[in-house]
């Protein structure tokens, strides 16, 4: 269902290459920034200055969902349709794509390293979630990304660290068969579904 959902999507955009793989970079990231989103597009799509405007196109899309701080991002259903197909693209196209995603994050983590109100530690939680789940989908970082998620169960409240295990099937299930490199042990996890639920309020 969520593959023909993301496939009707794609045809929006009527075979433009370079809009589609902007979708792509975008459906990526658990959670974006505009300036992040445009970086991530400019790695994809190859858009020679044009990232800007193929973000705007992707976010005026019905399947993107903002927040009101200004992060934003493409709905669970239709980005893990599209995850096959951000998997066709080159290998080193995708390790660069999510190392800088997670890079992003844990800038956005440390930046709120003195948070102590419930947002800014929902917010932290959530960047320290993507940066985990990016290494995770890295060969070569699948260790450390399992570890970073293993280590956010353990610290999360007990409410949300039922959450976690509720929804880690679900994740290990989409990348566990593209990720044949998998050295590390299936780790319990969070999905992106329990991200967004400790958020501060409704989308």
């Amino acid at each position: 269902m969520s593959n023909a959902i993301a496939e009707r999507y794609t045809e929006l955009f009527n075979n433009d290459r370079q809009a589609v793989r902007a979708l792509l970079a975008c459906s990526a990231a658990l959670q974006l920034d505009d300036e992040t989103a445009c970086e991530a597009v400019e790695l994809v799509a190859q858009s020679n200055g044009s990232s800007r405007a193929l973000m705007r196109r992707v976010k005026k899309l019905g399947c993107v969902w903002k927040e009101w701080n200004g992060m934003w991002h493409v709905s669970e259903d239709v980005r893990s349709g599209l995850f096959e197909l951000l998997e066709e693209l080159p290998e080193d196209t995708i390790r660069e794509l999510r190392g800088h995603l997670a890079q992003k994050a844990d800038a956005r983590a440390a930046a709120l390293i003195d948070a102590t109100d419930q947002f800014g530690a929902h917010q932290k939680l959530q960047a320290r979630f993507e940066a985990a789940y990016q290494r995770l989908l890295i060969p070569k970082d699948s260790e450390k990304g399992a570890n970073e998620l293993a280590e956010l169960w353990r610290e999360s409240p007990r409410s949300a660290g039922r959450r976690m295990s509720a929804t880690s099937n679900a994740i290990w299930n989409q990348v566990a068969p593209t990720r044949s490199a998998f050295t590390s042990p299936r780790p319990v996890i969070p999905s992106s579904a329990m991200a967004h639920t400790v958020a501060s309020g409704p989308r």
